[in-house]
């Protein structure tokens, strides 16, 4: 968004219909109609009068008849709309209010791309002197439309833009439709206002077999995706004002911003929405959105780290003791979380911010530990915090400009309540305390050699914080003009810097944490595009709860976010069922906490086999940057059976599977998996790389197999590996009996 929001896109020369017959380039255009076709989407735009408007966006299908091929249009799903909308100095706009159309240019953007960008000028009361970019692209194969806007004030004056609507648009052929917001997972009949938890939000009729998946990439609170049932009217895009944490950009003199980019994924055919969140978004996401998660050559699948039970608790007796047991278990990353730092009293919040290491807990520094970890064929991890520093550092003193300021002018943290009765204050990321914790942080991982941080707590909007009114940055010497543009700004700097972090380090994981990101338990498109993972939450609850509990929660986000972008602490490896431990957590990033050096030496090396098992099948199919819903399960819940499928549909060579029993009656469940070549020939592993059973990828889609539990709470993963074997599937489904 902002700066980074049209980056690598590309615009070139003006757009001309096609010289040659039945020739289908990607856009066309014929006077003043603009056609966007990739074979598979067709979204036409028609732009008279002084209005634009999509007058239709259709499917397309291709069918073979006899030695011919016929294609056909879907009914539409779009009839006209407003297109977009917006605030300008506190006048309405959007595509009726007055635009003359000088330039259609055909643009690219980043990994296949393609499409038009429309240049208005605004001939109206309200938009005069403002020139708007409306940006639309395509992908190949997919039915996926991406849009943005980019506004140019042309005028002298600063202008306020407010209430910005990037898509505004008129649905049709919906006739009970059923919204499923929060990461497409609750359904809602009728109107919808969605917020921070709807990234990805579902407007659809099962009845008909039809629907829209609607993507919003605004960072954190200041998303809003709407649907109003009176006129199906679906609109995606920033807060507007008099909404808590309302959006606002000024647009100085000759200044231009661009929008979050929003995206649509119309579908037919289908019973629900699943097939497509499956399918279409999980594809556009993993390979068309640039998410930062693909770019990491090596995914961790075990990753340890002290919060739990240690806390801040640290001594660098205890942490190599540690080391030592987790090599052991074969722990990937080592991580230590905050407490290592600090000169005064107060705990770990009170010493935030100076990052220099405790000398009491640590006399010879953080250097022969990041050692200790890396000969024993670790990676090491660390936590930082992003912005919050102590009342006590003499950063607050030599530089109290650089920090976030209430109404009254006070200096106050934006982490918990009470912004000034806490023993820190919050920097703001839009002054020139971006340029030291750049430095600090880019020092830590040069100096440590580290390979995983864990970038923590507020730095706009508390994820703890019960008034809206405690956010945001009030400062008048700040880059932002006002409160409502420091959110804008200061998400738009944390994105810089993680961008900054990766020019260097582009194969560090940035572990941004949902407190930085504002809301419990939120992780969304804009911060997945700039850094690789989020520690989305943490729960200690008795087993079996735990497990189930972690389960949820990302059977609850993974619709939306890639699996591998989703950690979940604190499980801990020292459980007794440190198995269903392993299972659970491989339904996002598999983080572990405990006490490791309370794991027996024979389970030790029991946990080694199973961490190296993970490993070698995430060597073999990339599977923590894939997701699929397992057929027949449902929500993780007590009495129920609940599962998980990472299969890579880009290779098809496998992937994982996890199934569990939380308390059911029935102590068998049928398993069929998704997202396999059916004519290719898979092994079905245990974690003992046991072969279950060998069959075609259309007997293991079709029929399957059956798991059963001797034990009422249970569970364990699957391998599922492309194999050149030519035995004959099975002539019933086999039962895998599971013993712990």
């Amino acid at each position: 968004m902002g700066l980074a929001g049209t980056a690598g896109l590309l615009i070139a020369n003006d757009l001309v219909s096609p010289k040659v017959a039945n020739a289908k380039p990607i856009c066309t255009r014929q006077g003043d109609v603009i056609t966007l076709d990739n074979g598979v989407v067709r979204r036409v735009i028609s732009v008279e009068n002084g209005s634009i408007h999509t007058s239709s966006m259709t499917l397309l299908s291709s069918d073979k008849v006899g030695d011919s091929r016929t294609l056909t249009e879907s009914p539409s799903f779009v009839s006209g709309g407003p297109e977009f909308a917006f605030l300008l100095d506190g006048v309405s706009n959007d595509g009726d209010s007055g635009w003359s159309l000088t330039a259609v240019k055909s643009a690219s953007g980043k990994n296949g791309g393609s499409g038009v960008i429309l240049r208005l000028a605004g001939k109206g009361d309200g938009n005069a002197g403002l020139n708007l970019e409306v940006v639309y692209l395509l992908y190949p194969s997919s039915p996926v439309i991406h849009k943005c806007l980019i506004f140019h004030n042309t005028t002298s004056d600063a202008r306020k833009l407010e209430s910005v609507d990037v898509e505004a648009l008129m649905l049709q052929g919906l006739v009970n439709p059923t919204v499923y917001s929060d990461f497409c997972r609750i359904p809602h009949n009728g109107s919808w206002h969605g917020g921070p938890y709807d990234p990805l939000m579902a407007v659809c009729d099962n009845a008909v077999r039809k629907g829209v998946l609607v993507g919003n990439e605004a960072p954190s609170v200041l998303k809003r995706t709407e649907f109003t049932s009176d006129g199906s009217v679906i609109t995606v895009g920033l807060t507007r004002t008099k909404e808590d944490f309302a959006f606002r950009k000024w647009l100085g003199a000759g200044e231009s911003w661009t929008s979050p980019w929003t995206f649509l994924a119309p579908y037919r055919g289908e019973d629900s929405s699943n097939d497509a969140l499956n399918g279409v978004v999980n594809d556009f996401v993993r390979n068309r959105l640039d998410v930062r998660l693909p770019k990491i050559p090596r995914l961790s699948t075990l990753m340890y780290n002290t919060w739990n039970p240690f806390y801040d608790n640290l001594q660098e007796p205890m942490v190599l003791q540690m080391v030592d047991a987790a090599a052991d278990c074969g722990v990937d990353i080592f991580t230590i979380d905050a407490g290592w730092y600090g000169q005064y009293d107060g705990g770990w919040l009170g010493n935030v911010g100076d990052y220099t290491p405790d000398t009491r807990k640590f006399p010879h520094g953080l250097k022969p530990v990041m050692a200790a970890i890396r000969r024993k064929g670790m990676r090491p991890g660390l936590w930082i915090g992003i912005a919050q520093v102590t009342r006590q550092s003499p950063l607050l003193k030599e530089h109290p400009e650089w920090f976030i300021r209430n109404e009254q002018g006070e200096i106050v943290q934006r982490h918990v309540n009470g912004e000034t009765s806490q023993s820190y204050v919050t920097a703001c990321l839009t002054t020139g305390y971006y340029d030291h914790i750049k430095g600090v942080i880019l020092g830590l991982v040069r100096e440590l050699g580290l390979e995983y941080v864990k970038l923590d707590l507020g730095i706009a909007v508390g994820a703890y914080v019960s008034d809206p009114n405690q956010s945001g940055c009030f400062a008048k010497d700040h880059p932002h003009r006002d409160r409502q543009e420091s959110y804008l700004e200061i998400y738009r700097r944390c994105f810089d810097l993680f961008d900054d972090i990766h020019r260097e380090f582009p194969h560090l994981y940035i572990d941004c944490t949902f407190e930085t990101v504002g809301r419990m338990n939120l992780e969304d498109y804009a911060f997945c595009l700039h850094a690789e993972g989020n520690w989305l939450s943490n729960f200690q609850d008795p087993q079996p709860e735990n497990a189930m509990i972690v389960r949820d929660l990302a059977w609850n986000r993974s619709p939306a976010m890639p699996a591998g972008a989703l950690i979940i602490g604190n499980m801990r490896l020292d459980d007794p069922r440190w198995d269903v431990v392993i299972a659970s957590t491989n339904c996002g990033m598999p983080i572990v906490c405990g006490d490791l050096r309370n794991i027996a030496p024979a389970d030790r090396a029991r946990v080694k086999s199973w961490a190296q098992w993970t490993r070698e099948a995430q060597e073999r199919h990339r599977y923590l940057l894939y997701r699929q819903d397992l057929p027949g399960f449902d929500e993780p819940a007590n009495g129920r059976w609940d599962g998980f499928a990472r299969i890579n549909t880009d290779t098809h060579t496998g992937g994982i599977v996890g199934v569990f029993r939380q308390g059911a009656d029935q102590a068998e469940h049928l398993v069929t998996i998704p997202g396999l070549n059916p004519k290719w020939r898979y092994s079905v592993l245990t974690p003992d790389n046991r072969i279950a059973l060998t069959a075609s990828g259309a007997y293991l889609t079709n029929t399957g197999f059956r798991v059963s539990f001797a034990n009422l709470y249970d569970g364990t993963l699957f391998e599922i590996r492309r194999t050149g074997s030519h035995t004959p599937d099975p002539q019933f489904p086999l039962n895998v009996s599971v013993h712990s």
